[in-house]
């Protein structure tokens, strides 16, 4: 799965629930002045 993800210029989210949970909520943070911005509802 790691070679196809590379092909596509892509690499795998964490090796655990945990740690997927944790790349989930840095990228909220990230984006979270993006979404407000545009004035998307988020659910």
């Amino acid at each position: 799965m790691e070679k196809i993800l590379a092909s596509d210029g892509l690499e795998p989210a964490g090796g655990s629930p945990e740690e997927l949970g944790a790349i989930i909520k840095n990228e909220i943070g990230r984006w979270s002045q993006v979404v407000k911005r545009a004035g998307v509802k988020v659910e």
